[in-house]
């Protein structure tokens, strides 16, 4: 599914584990509660997508081209302090 457009798709609960979304357009979709382990979100546009219970590590979220807008695992919107963090070693 690389490049796919999955943008507003709604993947709540969706097991995606070890899915291949290189590249993929996820922006504004609901992916609330979605396993998303072992997934590569490298180049991924999460921008305004919902994670929140999502099962996803800071690593993985690091990856994604984008998440402005985005709300966190946790519940909480992302912001630049987020990236950093995910960055730093």
């Amino acid at each position: 599914m690389n490049h796919a457009n999955l943008s507003r798709a709604d993947l709540r609960d969706a097991c995606l584990r070890d899915a291949r979304l290189f590249g993929a357009d996820l922006r504004h979709a609901d992916l609330r509660r979605a396993d998303l382990y072992g997934v590569d979100l490298s180049g991924v546009d999460l921008s305004g997508a919902d994670l929140t219970g999502a099962k996803v590590t800071i690593g993985q979220l690091g990856q994604a081209a984008c998440l402005n807008g985005a709300a966190l695992p946790d519940g909480t919107p992302y912001t630049a302090n987020h990236r950093q963090a995910s960055t730093t070693p």
